[in-house]
């Protein structure tokens, strides 16, 4: 593939012998995995060039405009964790914010926020939408290191080339006693053991890093960790587990024109739930799978406890 690196050697621990899987992930990208630290991983890799492009030519339903009510709701769980390890916090700095509906949701609750995105129709978005500070890099300029009490990085390492340079790099721009909260898919989650490749998480190029408690571990190395667990909420197993049985039946393309997870939407659109029918849909369906996973609520904290859940959630202290 052009565009793309073919350099057999692990991603994060750099080690030459890995096992490749040839063509089994979707856009005929292949899975590899590390023979000595276990790390599962797209191949080849694709460059940073050939990945603006992509995100530039598929904006997805997450460009949807909420309302403040709904920000408030969706940012809860990051807003506990920011009041249980750093209660003093005030400056907040979301690394690949998308609109900033998590940063809106902040911001009405009194914090400082700013947020970095590469997509340029996302960072329109922000600002027209909820007046966030946004700017169209992976991260913000250089005067704004050791600034911020609390860096939020929500389901954005999956997505990147290098992700030891990417942590690297984001723990620059931590304050003193700063938090990072993290959450990834979990490669480990009783919904990849069951369906494997099916799995919506397997999605390349946008997925590229599939990582475990493990080589979460290995990714960090040494830096202090608060809270490492695994999270199954909002209803997202259950909706995930539909997906990856329409996918195993070769029957998700046909579900694709009905519920379309790629539409560009222009940022002079208005767009809301009563005027986008597709994605009122998706929401439907995925409250749906909530209210039954709530149902199930045992079963799935169970899951959680055997660190089977659906995503990773860590969080990295500065203790410089």
């Amino acid at each position: 593939m052009k565009q793309h690196n073919i350099l057999k050697k692990c991603v994060l621990c750099k080690y030459d012998d890995i096992y490749i899987k040839h063509n089994v992930l979707r856009n005929n990208y292949s899975l590899a995995k590390c023979l000595k630290c276990n790390f599962k991983f797209t191949f080849p890799r694709p460059k940073i060039d050939f990945l603006i492009d992509y995100y530039n030519s598929i904006s997805s339903v997450r460009f949807y405009k909420f309302t403040d009510k709904r920000c408030i709701k969706d940012s809860k769980g990051i807003y506990k964790d920011i009041k249980k390890y750093n209660p003093e916090a005030k400056t907040i700095l979301e690394i690949g914010g998308s609109t900033g509906y998590y940063l809106n949701g902040l911001k009405l609750r009194g914090y400082d926020v700013i947020g970095s995105e590469l997509s340029g129709d996302a960072v329109n978005l922000a600002k027209e939408w909820y007046n966030i500070k946004m700017y169209e890099a992976e991260f913000p300029p250089i005067n704004y290191q050791e600034s911020f009490d609390v860096i939020i990085i929500h389901h954005v390492i999956e997505h990147v080339i290098n992700p030891i340079d990417f942590i690297t790099q984001a723990k620059k721009y931590l304050s003193k006693n700063g938090i990072i909260i993290i959450e990834t898919p979990n490669v480990n989650s009783i919904g990849i053991k069951i369906f494997g490749r099916h799995y919506p998480v397997f999605c390349p190029p946008g997925h590229l890093n599939y990582f475990s408690i493990t080589t979460i571990k290995e990714l960090l190395g040494n830096d202090s960790t608060a809270k490492l667990i695994t999270t199954s909420h909002s209803g997202q197993s259950l909706y995930n587990f539909v997906n990856a049985i329409f996918s195993s039946m070769s029957i998700k393309s046909l579900i694709n024109k009905i519920i379309s997870r790629e539409q560009k939407v222009k940022t002079t659109q208005k767009v809301s739930t009563l005027n986008n029918s597709k994605y009122s849909v998706l929401l439907f369906s995925q409250k749906i799978s909530k209210i039954l996973q709530l149902i199930m609520l045992p079963i799935f904290w169970t899951i959680d406890k055997l660190n089977m859940g659906e995503n990773l959630n860590f969080i990295l202290k500065n203790e410089k």
